[in-house]
């Protein structure tokens, strides 16, 4: 996701559309509406993991937000929960949504969701300048605009389902035959809506013509179906005498456009469902209190490629490492954080635990140490692990969000500040190697901050991959708002005082 906006939702009346760059950071006194939003990414992660009967799944294994009345923003119950955001649809996923040949920033979808309790009442897809609306009743039915226009499906009967797994709700059509017997179709009568393109091309000839049947029409994955003047050259290339002196503004063309798109609905909701599973899937985050460490572990014979929200699985990651990853983290945790972390195995159980330097004999159990080392830990782990996925160079573009709330968590402010000098070093390695990887976090740490300004200031991270959110309250409702670094390191309309004693006596 690029960009993401909340409507009605805790106590954010309206969060406007927030720009997520490689480091966004959220920022604000106590309730102001900084963990409800940040739960966003953790919340739609748990919903598509689950076959659930609800629109959302409120109350899951990452986050618990009671349940949809709950959820709903405090002073404006009676208005919907709208959340909608900007996706980069991948390469491999383009096919008919947008064909081979356009540049990456173009890759861009945005979707609307109007968030009922049981289902979604309303989807807006929106690509280049084709417009996608889906309006679904509780009883399963369904209405479908494309650009504004309802009378291209109006004689199906429609329906809705959502399959688990899935964020946007599919169309089918219902049909019954001559017996009685109901069937579903998820593919639209693409034969009527051909006939109905050669009508209108055509004229009143239109059924002695054959060169209307096209692949627009059809299934083809390779279909450059964007904008509509692509769509139009396409045309014009297929029949030019026909489309000779047709601009995307005519009557006529546009219903085509209309009835292309219409037939593949299913295929555009299919792409988009994917890159958003996608990016769910490799969202990973990290809960305000982690686990506590225990003195001892019991082993477990099982893989594990993915860090718990809390780190509870944590020592059993350390220990699946090879002898020589293993190595590796230890010189790459003395390295970043000026200690060794690493994992000690008995009889049938294993051991975290912290060293001053790699060959010490002398070792300590994390559980002899204060709250700091365990809170850090898990953080530290999943920042190793994005540095040795960030050395795989991939052909196309692949991304990663990383959610944290209170990385400073029990830390002195000296390691605040490498926790920062860490994220900056592994958004680069990211970016040199084409990870689109964000690093999203909360915090009341002033240090964290200002070392994001000195690395600024001394040319070790660019100020155009940074976003700082700013929560606050007004008559009760969460105002945000985004203010960014300039090239010397400065934030530009930061609130005076923000940070001061004296402004909450």
């Amino acid at each position: 996701m690029e960009k993401i906006s909340i409507q009605n939702y805790r106590s954010i009346r309206d969060s406007g559309q927030i720009e997520l760059k490689p480091l966004t950071v959220m920022v604000g006194r106590n309730s102001a509406g900084k963990s409800s939003f940040i739960r966003l990414f953790p919340l739609l992660k748990q919903t598509l993991e689950r076959k659930i009967a609800d629109s959302i799944l409120w109350y899951g294994d990452y986050v618990d937000l009671g349940d949809y009345e709950h959820a709903l923003c405090r002073n404006n119950k009676g208005e919907p929960m709208i959340l909608s955001f900007m996706i980069n649809v991948q390469p491999r996923r383009r096919g008919i949504l947008f064909g081979k040949n356009r540049t990456e920033q173009e890759y861009m979808a945005n979707v609307e969701i109007e968030i009922n309790e049981k289902y979604f009442e309303e989807v807006n897809i929106t690509f280049f300048d084709q417009k996608i609306k889906l309006l679904m009743t509780e009883e399963g039915n369904a209405k479908v605009y494309v650009n504004d226009d309802n009378t291209i499906l109006d004689k199906y009967k429609l329906g809705w389902f959502r399959e688990s797994a899935n964020l946007l709700p599919s169309i089918f059509e219902e049909r019954t035959d001559s017996s009685g017997q109901k069937t579903l179709f998820t593919m639209f009568r693409s034969e009527e809506v051909n006939s109905k393109c050669k009508k209108l091309v055509y004229g009143d000839d239109w059924k002695k013509e054959t060169v209307f049947d096209s692949p627009y029409i059809y299934n083809e994955p390779d279909i450059p179906l964007g904008t509509k003047e692509s769509i139009l050259d396409m045309l014009k290339k297929e029949n030019y005498n026909k489309f000779e002196n047709t601009t995307v503004k005519h009557k006529r063309f546009l219903k085509i456009n209309n009835y292309i798109i219409a037939t593949k609905i299913n295929t555009i909701i299919s792409q988009l469902n994917q890159s958003i599973s996608m990016d769910m899937k490799q969202t990973n985050y990290v809960k305000p209190i982690r686990a506590m460490v225990d003195r001892y572990y019991r082993v477990q014979g099982i893989s594990i490629d993915e860090l718990d929200a809390d780190g509870t699985n944590l020592p059993m990651i350390l220990y699946n490492m090879k002898p020589e990853e293993l190595d590796k983290f230890e010189k790459w945790s003395k390295e970043k954080f000026g200690v060794v972390f690493s994992v000690t195995q008995g009889v049938g159980h294993v051991s975290l635990i912290v060293k001053n330097n790699i060959n010490d004999s002398e070792i300590t159990n994390v559980a002899d140490t204060g709250y700091g080392y365990s809170q850090m830990l898990p953080i530290v782990v999943m920042l190793w692990m994005l540095h040795e996925n960030n050395k795989k160079r991939s052909r196309e573009r692949v991304s990663k969000t990383i959610v944290i709330e209170q990385p400073e968590l029990h830390l002195h402010p000296a390691y605040q500040a490498k926790m920062i000098d860490v994220f900056v070093n592994v958004i680069d390695e990211a970016i040199k190697n084409r990870i689109d990887l964000k690093i999203i976090f909360e915090t009341h740490s002033e240090a964290m901050i200002n070392r994001i300004g000195r690395l600024i200031s001394a040319k070790r991270f660019d100020a155009k991959n940074v976003n700082i959110l700013v929560f606050d309250k007004e008559d009760g409702n969460t105002v945000v708002s985004s203010k960014m670094f300039n090239e010397k390191g400065l934030l530009i309309g930061w609130p005076m005082g923000f940070f001061a004693v004296d402004e909450v006596l």
